[in-house]
């Protein structure tokens, strides 16, 4: 830990965003192979990571936040501070998604599916539109968000439930819903079902299995079980924290293998359908406590904390950078220094651009919402150094 920040838990964004960010870049890159395979990997692998850290993150705020009581004014201040920090960003980007295609494009090349974003509602059970591809993930986090407390304070305050129980509960339902929707898709695909009701239908592990909503938000609930077990067993996690990691390490290089064994863009298997996801999401909740505890990178720690403030702008904005890219400046019969220098311009410019989006957009705003969402069950002053950890979740 560094002043008020957990490094560690900066290394995962930081390492998050970058993956991200590299995986939207390799197209500027023709001579990388297999680009395909690293295309995908490092955006799912990227994108991984993001839920797991930010179910911890989020997952410990509500954990302590609500285990005294939980009403109806502790819910809407957790709300509050949750949108503050993510909204606003989400609809400018939205907006400047919405017009920089209407100026290139024309309003034509806007989808009708336009008007779901607001209410994040693009993939709720249907593949996400070809248009702001990032939001795809915040949907799947703003309804995991939404319900988990939303139902938690059902089971406390209409069904008379510990906290402690209402807490396992959520986890359980979170973990149990999303696995039985990807086994019964499996099963309705592979027995072709889907395929007689709609003519040449042909199933794509991206669009309909891994950016599905309801498909994904067991990779946010392993990151708020692990929360719940660090708030439980502290102790055991640290005092294991070294053979935790060995774990994690073993498990997701199996997992490696499993992706690039079996996952396929162009076809759906039981691997890449159930259990690809829970098993990344295990292997990067497993390095939690190694990195909890982790003091400093030394000379890596200034811009890897630089990194992991910013990477809920880089996450947003990056893409639109690419776009204009692709539009107007790069040409894939360049020679190699000028796709390389068309590529290195990409890393740098999302960088600076978020940089300012973090200044100026998202840290007032997030200064703002301690107006409005300061009065909560718990002090948040209590987890303010884990919330702050990443710039919060994204």
């Amino acid at each position: 830990m560094t002043g008020n920040r957990y490094i560690g838990f900066d290394l995962m964004r930081t390492t998050a965003v970058m993956l991200v960010l590299l995986s939207h870049s390799l197209a500027f890159l023709p001579f990388v192979w297999p680009k395909e395979y690293l295309f995908t990997f490092m955006g799912f692998a990227g994108v991984e990571i993001f839920f797991v850290l930010s179910g911890f993150l989020i997952g410990n705020i509500m954990y302590k936040a609500f285990q005294k009581k939980l009403d109806k004014n502790g819910l809407k201040v957790f709300w509050i501070r949750r949108w503050f920090r993510t909204l606003p960003l989400y609809y400018i980007v939205l907006v400047l998604n919405i017009v920089l295609t209407i100026l290139i494009d024309g309003a034509h090349s806007v989808p009708l599916t336009a008007f779901l974003f607001p209410f994040f509602l693009q993939n709720f059970l249907w593949p996400h539109p070809y248009f702001f591809i990032p939001a795809w993930s915040l949907t799947i986090e703003e309804y995991f968000y939404l319900l988990f407390p939303l139902l938690l304070f059902f089971f406390m305050n209409i069904r008379k439930l510990p906290f402690r129980r209402s807490f396992l509960l959520m986890i359980v339902l979170f973990f149990a819903v999303p696995l039985i929707l990807r086994i019964g898709s499996f099963v309705l695909l592979e027995s072709g079902y889907i395929q007689q009701l709609k003519a040449g239908f042909n199933a794509h592990w991206d669009l309909h299995i891994r950016r599905i909503t309801l498909f994904r938000l067991d990779a946010i609930a392993m990151g708020v079980f692990t929360a719940y077990l660090m708030n439980n067993y502290k102790s055991f996690l640290q005092k294991h924290k070294n053979l935790l990691l060995l774990a994690s390490i073993v498990l997701l290089t199996g997992s490696v293998w499993l992706y690039f064994s079996f996952v396929h863009p162009d076809r759906i298997n039981v691997i890449s359908a159930i259990f690809i996801f829970p098993l990344f999401s295990i292997g990067f909740a497993l390095a939690m406590p190694y990195l909890q505890y982790m003091r400093t990178m030394g000379l890596f720690s200034a811009p890897v904390t630089f990194i992991s403030k910013i990477s809920y702008s880089v996450y947003l904005l990056h893409t639109l950078l690419s776009d204009f890219l692709f539009k107007y400046i790069y040409k894939e019969e360049y020679a190699l220094p000028y796709q390389f220098l068309i590529w290195l311009s990409f890393i740098i410019v999302s960088i600076a651009v978020s940089a300012l989006s973090y200044r100026y957009i998202e840290l007032p705003f997030t200064e703002r919402r301690e107006k409005y969402g300061s009065e909560s069950a718990a002090p948040p002053v209590k987890v303010a150094p884990v919330t702050e950890v990443a710039g919060e979740a994204k």
